[in-house]
């Protein structure tokens, strides 16, 4: 009895594990979204987009032949008010 009990728990903690390794993230331009907004602004940053004249969070850049807009966030919070869209 002590054995399949051991044998249970084993099992137990080695699907446990697993399940906790990571998927698959959504990507937008090959980057990985999760992770901090800093990071990702940086990142797009880096695959040439940039920060509108109004407010230094709306990205600005071009996706698939068309000049598209990034993440906005209520001022002062991480709460997303708009993703990206289109112009």
């Amino acid at each position: 009895m002590k054995k399949i009990l051991t044998l249970a728990v084993v099992l137990m903690t080695t699907i446990a594990l697993f399940a906790q390794e990571k998927k698959d993230v959504t990507k937008f331009l090959g980057i990985p979204i999760d992770g901090y907004k800093s990071e990702m602004i940086s990142k797009l940053k880096a695959k040439g987009f940039t920060s509108t004249s109004r407010d230094k969070n709306i990205l600005e850049g071009e996706f698939n032949g068309k000049t598209i807009f990034g993440e906005q966030h209520l001022p002062g919070t991480s709460t997303l008010l708009k993703e990206w869209f289109a112009r």
